[in-house]
């Protein structure tokens, strides 16, 4: 009897072993492990054509966004200076 334990731990870590390299080998064929292994490359796996056109609108829309918000800041920056020109004596009353 105690010569069945040792084969038996054996033929059970075979087993275990065997099973576990079959569902990492499944999973690494599956669409999940070829987007890990893309993704492990560097490649962000933006193939798809209807992915592409949203980025594109995106980055159009973040590119005038920028665009307005830098046409405002140079309307404040042009008030400011307008302001300041028109009463030069209301300025900030000096710390004493």
């Amino acid at each position: 009897m105690r010569e069945l334990i040792p084969i038996f731990w054996t033929l059970t870590g075979s087993i275990t072993i065997v099973a576990f390299f079959h569902v990492v080998a499944k999973l690494a064929q599956s669409p999940i492990g070829l987007a890990l292994g893309r993704r492990i490359q560097g490649q962000l796996g933006l193939g798809e054509p209807e992915l592409q056109t949203e980025i594109e609108a995106l980055r159009e829309q973040v590119g005038q966004l920028q665009h307005q918000v830098e046409e405002a800041h140079e309307r404040l920056d042009f008030a400011e200076r307008l302001l300041t020109q028109a009463n030069p004596g209301a300025h900030l009353p000096q710390e004493r």
